[in-house]
């Protein structure tokens, strides 16, 4: 039962705050004046000025407290409830493209966020994940919605950030698969090139030895056709090209921005705490990682591409691992299709209880209360 209708009563208490002062003025000792003979012949001065003054002042700040905090316990379940109308939330995926989402979306009153931390808005940019993982930024959101609000989620394809366990929110949520944006660049084909860059500094260094070797087995494999572009790292990439491995750190921002909108680099070097292992070699010692950034991804090979650190490099299908890598073949830890990882919904024993009314509120009140009698007796035992 909605407890909605107290709200006023819970407003109007606060003005039930004059009532303590009234009677405390009310009830204050009257002084009794006793007329004598010898009063006339003395010479009548100026009266003194009253001043307000509360008597038992302690009795009076507990009673103003107790009534304020009835108040806000009264006004609590609409002030801090869920007495607003219903609100139809849409989290989107950042590995898909704004438009795409918008399209998708028919409620006009529906409000856009990013499924990212801080949860902007969607016509903002969305902020990098860091160590926030998708199933942890939903239940973040899904603790903070109203009971009555709606939740739909729009992810592509392939999902990342997930956990071993299947996720449970209380909230029933309209999960949506929408094809990526990034997909769509990734992907080889055997009609189209897949369009590759390869960027390295102008001295030459083994990793340079060992990629360019990989490049050159891909352009050698039948089934797709290939456009590679080698240069310097001052040479800009062509706006179409859909897979880039970059030999020098860190990656320059307009390297960044390309990767936003869906680009796949590959760098040489040491991963952030944030990224995601994607590989690893015989001894379990992860040797490839990898972190999203806006609809596309970096990828980064951890050890140094030399023999006596990386001796995959010596494997005949070193080619095919890297690609593997780029084509998204091997999966983060933690990903899996979306298809296979819509959120399940809280039975409704298991759902976290929502109380109408405040319990510390109610503790608090009831502690008030006790220690305005106490003060109201020894104000008794006094008189």
């Amino acid at each position: 039962m909605s407890l909605g209708f107290l709200l006023p009563v819970g407003l109007l208490a606060l003005a039930s705050l004059l009532l303590p002062l009234l009677i405390h003025l009310a009830r204050r000792p009257q002084h009794r004046v006793i007329d004598f003979a010898a009063m006339r012949w003395l010479v009548q001065g100026e009266r003194p000025r009253r001043r307000l003054r509360f008597e038992d002042l302690p009795l009076l700040l507990a009673r103003l407290v107790l009534l304020a905090l009835l108040a806000l316990l009264l006004a609590g379940p609409i002030l801090l409830g869920d007495w607003r109308a219903p609100r139809h939330w849409v989290l989107v995926d950042p590995a898909l493209e704004q438009t795409r989402a918008l399209a998708e979306v028919n409620d006009p009153e529906a409000r856009l966020r990013w499924l990212a931390p801080g949860f902007p808005a969607l016509d903002s940019k969305p902020a990098l994940a860091g160590d926030a993982s998708l199933a942890s930024l939903l239940r973040e959101f899904d603790d903070e919605m109203a009971d009555t609000d709606r939740l739909a989620v729009l992810v592509p394809e392939q999902v990342q950030g997930l956990d071993a366990q299947r996720l449970a929110l209380r909230h029933a949520a309209d999960w949506r698969i929408l094809p990526s944006g990034s997909n769509t660049r990734a992907a080889p084909s055997a009609a189209t090139p897949v369009k590759v860059a390869l960027r390295h500094a102008a001295q030459q260094s083994d990793a340079l030895h060992y990629l360019h070797a990989v490049v050159t087995a891909w352009q050698e494999s039948s089934g797709t056709a290939w456009s590679v572009s080698e240069g310097t790292l001052d040479v800009p990439i062509d706006a179409d090209t859909q897979w880039l491995i970059w030999l020098d750190e860190p990656l320059p921002d307009s390297i960044l921005s390309w990767v936003e909108q869906g680009g796949r680099v590959l760098v040489n070097g040491k991963s952030p705490a944030s990224a995601t292992a994607i590989w690893h070699n015989a001894q379990g010692e992860v040797i490839a990682s990898g972190q999203r950034r806006g609809m596309g991804h970096i990828l980064y090979l951890l050890p140094r591409l030399s023999p006596q650190d990386f001796a995959q490099v010596l494997d005949a299908d070193f080619p095919e691992h890297v690609k593997s890598l780029f084509a998204g073949g091997k999966q983060d830890s933690g990903s899996d299709y979306a298809e296979n990882a819509q959120p399940l919904k809280f039975a409704e024993s298991d759902r976290p209880l929502r109380t109408a009314l405040d319990p510390l509120l109610s503790i608090l009140v009831a502690g008030t209360f006790l220690l305005e009698r106490v003060l109201a007796s020894r104000r008794r035992k006094s008189a």
